[in-house]
C-alpha cells in the first residue's frame, strides 16, 4: 500500500495484486454483465471461467476491506476537524447522509465514479467486473476499484473548496428518509452549487506533472484517468508486459 497525501490510504498494491491473479485474462466489452435481468448470476463466458476462480480465492479481500474501513473511519475524524465547526459532520457517512458536508463528499465521489465508468467503457473494459469490490447486481466494481487511485485527488480538492462553508451557505429540503418518514437534508444553495461545479470541472481540467503515454510531460487529470484505464485493458489483453498505476504524487497534484 502506498499513502497518499493527507493520510489517505490508495490501495494501489492490491489493485495490481488482484490484476495479476490472471494476466492473460481478456477484457470484456459491455455486453457481459455476468448477471441477468432478475439478478440471478449467469454462467461466466468460458474465457473468463479461470479469472472469476481467481477472485473466488482472493482469500485477503474481506481482511482488506476492513483494514480500508478502520483506516477510512480514522482519517475523516482528523479530517473533519478541518472544516469549519459549525457545519462540521460528527462522522463519515455515504448512505442516507442528511449534513451538507457529507452529502458533498458523496457528490464528488459519484462525479469521479462516472468519469473512472466512462474511462473504463472507453477501454472495451467491463465496468461491474473488478477485483477489489463485490461483483453483484448494479454495483460497478471495477469503477469502484479505480477511484481508490484518484479519491485522494477529490479529497483534496473537497479540504480547499468545503472547509471554510458556512451555514448559510446551504438550504434545507424535506426528503423521504425511510417510510412514512420525513427528514431534512442540506444542500448548496444554487450560487455555491454553480461554484462548486465550476472549480471541480477546472480540477479535472488542470495539468498534473505525469507523462502522456505517447508525448509531453504533462496533461489534464482527466486524460490520465482515460489513458490509465487503456493502459489497464492493455495489460489484460496481453498488450504489454506490465501495469503500474500512475498515481498522483504530493509534488504533481494539481
Amino acid at each position: 500500500m502506498t499513502a497518499s497525501p493527507k493520510g489517505r490510504i490508495v490501495f494501489v498494491s492490491e489493485l495490481k495484486a488482484s490484476a495479476a491473479l490472471n494476466a492473460s485474462a481478456p477484457a470484456f466489452g459491455p455486453s457481459y454483465r455476468g448477471f441477468t435481468v432478475q439478478g440471478t448470476p449467469s454462467p461466466p463466458p468460458k474465457t473468463h471461467r479461470k479469472h472469476s476462480e481467481a477472485f473466488q480465492n482472493y482469500k485477503t479481500l474481506p481482511q482488506t476491506n476492513q483494514k480500508k474501513g478502520n483506516c477510512a473511519e480514522k482519517y475523516f475524524d482528523h479530517v473533519f476537524g478541518l472544516f469549519n465547526e459549525t457545519v462540521r459532520p460528527e462522522k463519515r457517512k455515504g448512505f442516507k447522509a442528511f449534513d451538507g458536508i457529507n452529502s458533498l463528499y458523496n457528490l464528488t465521489y459519484t462525479i469521479l465514479k462516472w468519469k473512472v465508468h466512462q474511462a473504463l467503457w472507453a477501454a472495451k473494459l467491463e465496468p461491474f467486473l473488478g477485483y477489489l469490490h463485490e461483483i453483484a447486481v448494479g454495483k460497478p466494481s471495477l469503477s469502484l476499484d479505480f477511484l481508490e487511485l484518484y479519491r485522494s485527488l477529490m479529497d483534496n480538492f473537497m479540504l480547499d473548496y468545503a472547509r471554510n462553508l458556512k451555514p448559510r451557505d446551504f438550504v434545507l429540503r424535506d426528503e423521504d428518509f425511510s417510510t412514512n418518514r420525513k427528514a431534512k437534508r442540506q444542500y448548496l444553495n444554487k450560487k455555491m452549487q454553480n461554484e462548486y461545479l465550476k472549480r471541480l470541472n477546472a480540477y479535472f481540467l488542470s495539468k498534473i506533472k505525469v507523462p502522456r503515454i505517447r508525448r509531453g510531460q504533462r496533461q489534464e487529470l482527466e486524460t490520465l484517468i482515460n489513458e490509465e484505464a487503456l493502459l489497464f485493458a492493455q495489460y489484460l489483453r496481453n498488450e504489454r508486459q506490465t501495469w503500474s498505476p500512475r498515481t498522483v504524487s504530493c509534488s504533481n497534484q494539481p
